[in-house]
This record gives structure tokens, sequence and C-alpha cells, in this order.
């Protein structure tokens, strides 16, 4: 299951985030696993800009055990994405990891880091 949160003022900014969040979960429903590449498709084919002003990306946050981690990023590496890497802060069990984002660069400052 997909959930999919937005701070109540992205969200109501003209419907625009709304909209986009909405086009996404489809993406969701009609995939049985979307993948990075299909992921940037969609956003190819979106255009951001015009569509959704206040987007900077779309992306996919995934629950991490900390024990997992390093098999987690050698997975990402070989599902076409061989810089992948994850930065920790702290101890906690589990971890959320942005799998994927894009686009990539606008979002990039945001990219690899754990919540």
């Amino acid at each position: 299951m997909v959930h999919f949160n937005l701070t109540n003022s992205s969200w109501s900014e003209g419907g625009y985030s709304r909209t986009g969040v909405r086009s996404l979960s489809r993406l969701y429903e009609a995939s049985e696993s979307v993948d990075r590449l299909e992921l940037g498709s969609f956003v190819e084919y979106r255009n951001l800009e015009d569509e959704f002003p206040s987007v900077i990306g779309y992306g996919f946050i995934e629950r991490v055990m900390r024990k997992t981690l390093d098999r987690f990023v050698t997975s990402e590496r070989v599902d076409d994405a061989p810089d992948f890497t994850s930065k920790t802060i702290g101890a906690l069990d589990d971890l959320y990891v942005i799998k994927y984002i894009d686009p990539l660069f606008k979002s990039s400052r945001l990219f690899r880091k754990s919540a």
C-alpha cells in the first residue's frame, strides 16, 4: 500500500499538487511495481513546471532496516542506479530512504538522505 502525505499549503495550491498526486497514485495502481525508470517516464511525460508549479519532483521513500541497509544499497546500484548511496544520522533501527526521486537535478539536495 502506498500512502501520500502533503502539507496543507502544498495540497491546496490551486489543486496542482492534488492532481499530480492523484496521477501518481494511478500509476502505482496500474503497475505491479513502479521502478525508477517507470517513475522517470511518468515525470518526463508530465510537464511539472507548467502542470504542477509548486512541485519540485516525485519520488518514493522506502522503509529499510538498518541491518539490511548495505544489501538495499547494493540492490539499488544493480537496479539502474550505480551511484546510489545512503547517508544516515543516529542509530535507529528503521530508516526511511529516498529510493528514487525525479527529476533528480532539482531534487538532488533531498536525494540519498534517510529520514
